[in-house]
């Protein structure tokens, strides 16, 4: 496996019914990876893809689009980390993460090159996105939301770009619900 695999860490942010799960289904479908896995408690929105459960050797070597729920969190997990070349989606990061980033969520982020795994994370506040994983994310797809704590702004490649989009975004969003706009963190 080639080690200059430039792999994306995406946080998809905004309030409901601005479009979030739309778009993360046109990243998952322009993005060429093997496999795509989908964690999510939203089962209607996923439900026309098989279900994983992330048990046995099928459930990491299969192809196209998955979901799992995850029933019990830091196991599910553990499981990610035997994933390779896969898109893995947080929908809904909130109802998987707190403050504190689990240790092997931690491995997820500080490994995925060596794994090729992209990650994304949607979200409905941009404190909703793990705290490390700010350092870590290479691009914010910016709707309408919350603005996030300052030490999680502190932890960002551009905060400046960042910033001046988060703006224009909270302003345009006055008019159009479903307006959004990406910001490239490195």
């Amino acid at each position: 496996m080639s080690t200059d695999i430039q792999t994306k860490m995406v946080a998809i942010v905004g309030t409901n019914g601005t479009g979030k799960t739309t778009f993360c289904r046109n990243i998952i479908e322009s993005m060429k990876v093997p496999r795509k896995l989908v964690l999510t408690y939203h089962m209607s929105d996923w439900s026309q893809y098989p279900i994983n459960e992330l048990e046995n050797t099928k459930d990491f070597t299969f192809k196209g689009l998955q979901w799992h729920v995850p029933i019990d969190v830091p196991k599910s997990l553990d499981r990610l980390k035997l994933m390779y070349n896969t898109l893995i989606v947080f929908d809904d990061a909130r109802n998987f993460f707190d403050d504190r980033t689990p240790p092997d969520l931690h491995r997820i982020y500080i490994s995925r090159r060596q794994r090729a795994n992209h990650i994304i994370f949607i979200a409905h506040d941009l404190d909703d996105i793990p705290r490390k994983a700010y350092a870590f994310i290479s691009e914010f797809i910016l709707f309408r939301c919350s603005p996030a704590s300052p030490d999680r702004l502190s932890k960002l490649m551009d905060r400046d770009a960042f910033d001046r989009a988060y703006a224009r975004v909270m302003k345009k969003s006055e008019n159009d619900r479903h307006y959004c706009e990406s910001v490239k963190m490195i």
